[in-house]
């Protein structure tokens, strides 16, 4: 099994170029499962319209059954898998975060930090009843999506809204926060080069010094506003980055964990090991045992 980043070029493009969100189903007799793990950009909404599956999201595991739902933030490493011979149904909601936001730069945060520097406890990502929110309106979503009747986006994102505007009042109602990410006031574009040169380069020796390059600033003056801007140093986001695609890569079972730590660009496994457990707050092989447990 793969893992893999799944950007928009995965979705059917042309409806993601006109539509903020993409709805399909999956079916335990689709030749899909186990399901590569992954991670997005994007918000995904998983909605089980039957039977039970097992679902891990950041190494927490989930029973998945009729009319509960599991939320997915960007950056969540996740897969999915059926169980012996349950059937498995359910819609998937796939949302681009800047519907959500009234500015480019919320929706960026969103998409980037929102599970650094906010993270919301795993047990309240799966959803077993939603206060103001019928479950069956994601199944309606999807059809609308399916079917595009005249002005469906309307009436679908008026679902969406409801949706979370429910998740979100519980979410608050539990002390945390669906946005949850501090913005400073500066302007974010002078660093955002950055972001995508972590993407591309975080397997290799990286420095915030080569970040600042590339972005054309001084290196005092880009760790500065990176650091202002997002509320968190180039190295926490950068080993957050290496450890994100070192779950997804767990998930796998494929390789030791001292390959997977030079895999994302850790030198020493020592280091990895402690980077891991900071962010994950278990040990790769920990963890590993839980895959192996669950799945």
């Amino acid at each position: 099994m793969e893992g893999y980043f799944e950007d928009a070029a995965s979705m059917d493009y042309s409806l993601t170029q006109k539509y903020p969100f993409y709805c399909f189903t999956n079916t335990s007799w689709q030749n899909i499962f186990p399901m590569a793990a992954h991670w997005h950009y994007y918000v995904e909404i998983l909605y089980c319209t039957m039977g039970h599956g097992k679902v891990i999201v950041n190494g927490h595991t989930y029973d998945m059954v009729e009319n509960d739902i599991i939320f997915t933030f960007p950056r969540d490493v996740h897969t999915i898998n059926t169980i012996a011979n349950d059937p498995l149904e359910y819609v998937v909601i796939k949302l681009n975060p800047d519907l959500l936001f009234d500015s480019p730069k919320e929706a960026f945060m969103f998409k980037h930090f929102r599970q650094l520097v906010a993270p919301v406890p795993p047990k309240f990502q799966q959803i077993k009843a939603l206060e103001g929110f019928d479950h069956k309106h994601l199944q309606v979503i999807h059809d609308l999506f399916i079917n595009r009747p005249h002005l469906f986006e309307w009436k679908a994102k008026a679902y969406l809204f409801s949706f979370f505007y429910a998740y979100s009042n519980d979410l608050a109602s539990r002390g945390y926060s669906i946005n949850g990410v501090a913005l400073g006031k500066d302007d974010l574009s002078s660093i955002t080069p950055a972001f995508e040169y972590i993407h591309d380069n975080y397997s290799h020796p990286l420095t915030a010094l080569d970040a600042a390059q590339h972005c054309h600033l001084s290196y005092s003056y880009f760790s500065r506003q990176f650091k202002k801007i997002t509320g968190i140093s180039f190295t926490q986001y950068l080993n957050f980055i290496r450890i994100t695609e070192a779950e997804r890569l767990l998930l796998d079972q494929s390789a030791s964990v001292t390959d997977i730590g030079f895999k994302v660009g850790f030198t020493d496994t020592s280091y990895f090991i402690r980077q891991f457990k900071n962010y994950k707050k278990i040990t790769p092989k920990q963890f590993l045992k839980l895959v192996k447990d669950d799945f």
